[in-house]
């Protein structure tokens, strides 16, 4: 109700913006469920929902329904259901709900990017990674809200790659990872035999950082199964690129793209 004929009091404004959350999360929930019924229609592998504000409390309902028999008879008919959540609102509490799904098979890439998961959320998915069931190939965490990883969240992913035998993709770009930081997670390349593609694109690695990759994967270059590791748009510095050309051209099966 206006008041004074052109502006709506404190009173009604309030209960306005209750409305709107109200009609977000209802909407949350008839996404979640349009999305499964037109995966399945179309006998398709994916799930995308991406930039519609689902909270925690939609991403456990998703979980959910994906759970149910049914369902994972169907994700597993088709080698796994590609999981696109980028640019929620999702936190610790909905990465805790997805965990059952990438250990039976139903979830086999998982994209989180744009989401404010905070270190919880990360340390949450390193333990997700680091269960023995864990079956997911495909992660992608760039881009997250606040931009940067802590040196608890590095480690705690370094420790789940060193172990986990199902990833072959983690993209982790545009999150302000410097040089140590980097260079502990390519440090995982050297003893995990199955991630093929390490993506830290668009991070504060610099000419020490990439030296210092180098060098990591020099001391274990007869024992590397990665194929790519990217640096594209990282501030390397003008002779690195020599030291990356020499490397790529001793070692063709394991690429450093930048």
């Amino acid at each position: 109700r206006p008041s004074n004929g052109n502006m709506t009091d404190l009173a009604d404004r309030e209960v306005i913006l209750e409305i709107e959350a109200e009609a977000l999360r209802l909407m949350g929930y008839s996404l979640v469920q349009m999305s499964i019924s037109k995966m399945k229609e179309s006998n398709t592998r994916y799930i995308k929902i991406v930039k519609q504000f689902l909270t925690n409390e939609h991403i456990d309902n998703l979980a959910e329904q994906l759970m149910d028999p049914s369902m994972i008879q169907y994700a597993q008919s088709v080698g796994g259901i590609t999981l696109d959540l980028t640019e929620n609102n999702i936190g610790v509490e909905g990465i805790d709900s997805l965990q059952e799904l990438t250990r039976n098979s139903v979830v086999e890439a998982l994209l989180l990017g744009r989401n404010p998961l905070g270190d919880e959320g990360i340390c949450t998915l390193a333990e997700l990674l680091k269960h023995p069931d864990c079956s997911l190939r495909k992660l992608d965490i760039s881009h997250l809200q606040p931009r940067h990883l802590s040196k608890r969240a590095v480690t705690a992913l370094a420790d789940a790659l060193r172990s986990n035998i199902s990833l072959l993709e983690f993209k982790v770009a545009d999150n302000k990872i410097a040089d140590d930081d980097a260079i502990q997670l390519v440090e995982t390349l050297t003893s995990n035999s199955t991630l093929k593609v390490l993506d830290l694109s668009k991070n504060s690695i610099k000419q020490k950082g990439n030296k210092g990759i180098i060098k990591t994967l020099q001391r274990s270059a007869d024992s590397l199964a990665f194929s790519n590791l990217i640096l594209r748009f990282n501030d390397l510095g003008s002779s690195s690129a020599g030291f990356i050309k020499d490397w790529n051209n001793n070692n063709p099966d394991h690429q450093i793209i930048h």
